[in-house]
């Protein structure tokens, strides 16, 4: 056990250059990125994965997607929501001081599941970041898109007085499925 330490400790001495900016864009020293794991895993956060059709097209369905946070003590936290997309982002509407959205503001790696809702065999895997969160009357009128999208409701029918909505905007990295 002791050995295998060492040489992790060796090879994230080694990474590609790019993989250090990379982390430390995310604001997290490669120490803290790589406790416990493998310093091959590191997330790249400089290149963005392209959606594929199939993707999109789950995405964009009456589906719901399950949002991987981690709590400050580092324990995950999942929640699962109403989802859309731009074609090349996952986009996630929650309300402003939400767990997740508390969560996302300390660490903006995220991970997400979507399956088909009729067929929960094809499932749809992506690792990614938040690199913006909307506020205002984008994200006010989004949550209304997807009440329509989820409901067929015009107007989003849970809203709290007082509540303001936040648009996450996701930059996949990895995305993987199964059919």
């Amino acid at each position: 056990m002791r050995a295998e330490g060492i040489e992790r400790d060796r090879q994230s001495r080694h990474r590609p250059a790019e993989q250090i900016r990379s982390v430390e864009r995310t604001g997290y020293s490669s120490e803290e990125t790589n406790k416990g794991g493998n310093p091959s895993e590191v997330l790249d956060c400089s290149t963005m994965t392209k959606l594929d059709d199939d993707a999109r097209k789950i995405l964009e369905g009456k589906n719901f997607i399950f949002l991987a946070t981690v709590n400050p003590d580092g324990s995950p936290q999942v929640t699962p929501t109403w989802v859309d997309t731009d074609g090349h982002h996952v986009l996630i509407n929650t309300a402003v001081g939400r767990v997740k959205h508390r969560n996302i503001k300390k660490n903006p790696q995220v991970a997400l599941a979507i399956t088909e809702q009729g067929n929960p065999y094809k499932l749809v895997m992506i690792r990614g970041r938040v690199i913006e969160q909307i506020t205002g009357p984008e994200a006010e009128g989004h949550i209304d898109k997807m009440a329509k999208k989820y409901t067929g409701a015009e107007k989003y029918q849970n809203r709290r007085p007082g509540e303001k909505r936040v648009l996450l905007k996701i930059e996949p990295h990895h995305v993987s499925r199964m059919r």
